[in-house]
């Protein structure tokens, strides 16, 4: 690879991953009361996702680094768990992206992951009965599909038009 190119690769991700930092720092996140668990929808996993269909994974993953960063300045369990969403939704991509089936297969790594991590976090860090996460699966498997399905698909329907656009 030419120093032209690894330049532009740089350039790119970064104004990528300040577009992340941007969607965790601005008041973004819209309320999802589902089955009573308090969680919110947000745009960050769309720049994400965007940048490895883009750019490949290794800027994905940065992305991935920068929104976890940026939200354990506020609560490190919180960026934690962020970056571990956003990081399961994109694994799969490289690997299945010539495949029909990459949105199906890139949520449902992510319900799956984000489940175990629930499971697992929040007894430890909250002290959430286990019963209790048990019982709000449901409502987390829920969100976590709707939350990768819209990052997924603003990002498929984004990416094609840059495709179009290049010609």
């Amino acid at each position: 690879m030419n120093l032209k190119l690894e330049s532009r690769t740089v350039s790119q991700a970064a104004v990528f991953a300040a577009l992340v930092a941007a969607c965790e720092i601005l008041p973004l996140d819209i309320p999802v009361p589902i089955l009573g668990v308090k969680l919110t929808l947000d745009p960050t996993g769309i720049p994400i996702f965007l940048s490895t269909m883009l750019f490949g994974a290794s800027v994905g993953i940065l992305n991935v680094l920068v929104a976890g960063l940026v939200i354990s300045m506020r609560n490190i369990v919180s960026g934690f768990m962020k970056a571990l969403a956003e990081l399961s939704t994109i694994a799969l991509y490289p690997i299945t992206k010539d495949k029909p089936f990459y949105p199906v297969a890139c949520v449902l790594l992510r319900v799956v992951v984000m489940s175990i991590a629930c499971l697992i976090v929040l007894p430890a860090a909250y002290g959430v009965p286990r019963a209790a996460v048990i019982s709000m699966l449901p409502a987390i498997g829920i969100f976590n599909t709707i939350q990768g399905g819209l990052n997924i698909a603003v990002s498929v329907l984004i990416h094609r038009s840059v495709r179009l656009w290049q010609g």
